[in-house]
């Protein structure tokens, strides 16, 4: 079945999954703002300029993940919010199609108006439609009525304000049983309190886990995946989360001043089970801190 999905890839994605850097996690791609495409002609010259370092597609592993999940899920009405080159799309789709055939659909949403996507002009593009504005202003009744979504992947800008309100206005029409895929919440500690605070609703089954990306730097925290099961129903406008966060409302890699971010959660969302647990003991974290939803042992 996995060479179904793979066949049903584009020809840039198939390309793309071949310039994956297994050392690093990242692929040797051009930066995204020169917006070239991509193609097996140029896998190997880009495997010769590129060092392998561009990080906006998510791991091919990841890739797979999301695309086994789809098909675990028989998953046909998909949300993604984080749309980027496409790469992802590409690999829910490729899976939906073969689950659903022509009635599979994803619905992808990004605020970037000037790159193409690897689906673009291809077979597969009848099946996502690509929507270009703040997904957050986006409006699901609009785009497919009375039907709930099967599954989402959560993968736009990486900050608690952001992602807390994609998850407050969209999550109501997920169906009871499906699927919230959330990446990069061990990299950015504003995702991964999220996380904990989606944990304290009683509304999902939660499983949270490191991926293969390291990144540049020795012990770098890695991307890591979220994974979600709505478990209970949830009606919309019900989930609310703290508004006015500005230790978390820029896309950093850490939280800058950890004695402002107790103030401001409390010490509810400091589960002790995870490392979040001991920011009542450090002073300061950066991009190689350990990531908040990291196991540790109980003191």
């Amino acid at each position: 079945m996995f060479e179904q999905i793979l066949d049903q890839l584009p020809e840039q994605s198939q390309a793309c999954r071949l310039l994956y850097n297994a050392e690093t996690g990242g692929y040797h791609l051009p930066p995204r703002d020169q917006n070239i495409p991509i193609s097996f002609a140029n896998v190997s010259s880009f495997r010769e300029i590129y060092p392998g370092n561009q990080y906006d597609c998510i791991e091919v592993p990841v890739a797979d993940l999301i695309a086994s999940l789809v098909v675990n899920t028989r998953s046909q009405l998909i949300l993604e919010t984080g749309t980027s080159r496409g790469f992802s799309s590409s690999h829910l789709a490729a899976a939906a199609r073969v689950c659903a055939g022509q009635k599979a659909r994803v619905i992808t949403l990004d605020i970037d108006s000037l790159l193409s996507r690897m689906f673009e002009g291809t077979t597969l593009s009848s099946t996502i439609e690509s929507y270009i504005g703040n997904s957050i202003d986006f409006n699901l009744e609009d785009a497919v009525g009375e039907r709930e979504f099967d599954l989402m992947f959560f993968d736009s800008l990486h900050t608690y304000a952001h992602l807390s309100q994609e998850i407050g206005a969209f999550i109501y029409k997920l169906k009871l049983g499906g699927l919230l895929i959330l990446h990069d919440t061990f990299f950015y500690d504003g995702l991964g309190i999220l996380c904990f605070e989606l944990m304290k609703t009683g509304k999902f089954e939660v499983l949270s886990f490191p991926t293969h990306r390291l990144h540049e730097i020795p012990k770098f925290r890695t991307p890591g995946v979220t994974i979600l099961r709505k478990v209970e129903p949830i009606a919309r406008g019900e989930l609310l989360f703290p508004k006015n966060v500005p230790t978390l409302e820029l896309e950093f890699d850490s939280i800058p001043d950890v004695s402002n971010f107790i103030e401001q959660f409390g010490t509810t969302s400091l589960v002790r089970s995870y490392y979040a647990s001991r920011l009542f003991t450090v002073q300061a974290r950066d991009p190689t801190s350990t990531a908040l939803l990291q196991p540790v042992e109980r003191n």
